[in-house]
């Protein structure tokens, strides 16, 4: 398998930049656009993007990871438009570069928001992948992490290791950030409501939709179950699948976890790109 990269740049004034990744030998499928991950550079966290975009070229789907305006090698933002209004201009962009009528977005932490907002008022944006979007808690969800809580010996352990004023083993137990978490910090939540109203709009245009959660959000759901007791019963039809892979941390960082990225995601475009043809 022969799988060619080039350096593209592009938007009105030439001033964003990706690298697209394709299959020099296999028919080409719809385009996958993949912007930052918060403010790291397009390459992603341990270049997680580097390796979906070439495991999915070699799958056949055209492959463009990108830097936002402000971010990596693109030029600096508008003054005239705000993060949110740019990162959607950008995207719009990077939809034309990619001369399509339909792309899959894979956006990770506020990647995720992004991708989320273009798709509000872009139709060509036919499937999200996100990666870490929001989460919503719910009774289920908060019930169930209390009780894992209680069966978990190594936090019985820091808490008697506080009471009883030795702060050596509580260190040593303690966990500490990830990486990550003190970006995360700084993103803006929305309301469930407006969340549950985007996916409303991508689904109502024939839209599909894998939300891919990590253990990063385990405060707040450790299920696909837990996703869908925040919301009321039957909300989301077919379009929208849920995952919940707990031994992944936020950013990616293990090797194995981005594998198993990379089998799901080709599993669920396979299986979209399929449907999609059934119907056509």
């Amino acid at each position: 398998m022969v799988i060619r990269e080039r350096i593209i740049s592009f938007g009105e004034d030439g001033s964003l930049f990706g690298i697209a990744s394709f299959s020099a030998d296999k028919e080409r499928r719809e385009p996958i656009l993949i912007p930052n991950a918060g403010i790291v550079h397009r390459i992603g966290p341990h270049r997680l993007h580097v390796r979906l975009a070439r495991a999915l070229a070699e799958a056949g789907y055209p492959v463009l990871r990108f830097d936002l305006h402000g971010l990596g090698d693109s030029g600096p933002p508008s003054p005239e438009m705000g993060f949110e209004e740019q990162a959607i201009s950008d995207i719009s962009a990077a939809i034309d570069a990619m001369r399509t009528d339909s792309v899959t977005i894979i956006g990770l932490c506020s990647g995720a928001d992004n991708a989320m907002r273009a798709a509000q008022g872009d139709r060509r944006i036919r499937r999200l992948v996100l990666l870490d979007p929001h989460a919503y808690g719910s009774a289920r969800a908060s019930a169930s992490r209390l009780i894992e809580k209680a069966a978990d010996p190594d936090r019985w352990w820091r808490a008697a290791s506080r009471l009883m004023g030795g702060g050596g083993v509580d260190a040593v137990m303690r966990p500490g950030h990830e990486e990550g978490e003190l970006e995360e910090a700084e993103r803006l939540p929305i309301a469930k409501e407006e969340f549950a109203a985007q996916l409303d709009a991508v689904s109502k245009r024939g839209g599909r939709v894998l939300i891919r959660y990590t253990d990063f959000v385990r405060e707040t759901l450790t299920s696909a179950a837990h996703f869908h007791a925040a919301f009321p019963e039957g909300r989301f039809g077919k379009f929208l699948t849920i995952d919940v892979d707990r031994e992944t941390d936020h950013t990616y960082t293990a090797l194995s976890a981005q594998q198993r990225l990379i089998a799901r995601l080709s599993d669920w475009l396979e299986s979209t790109d399929t449907a999609r043809d059934k119907s056509a």
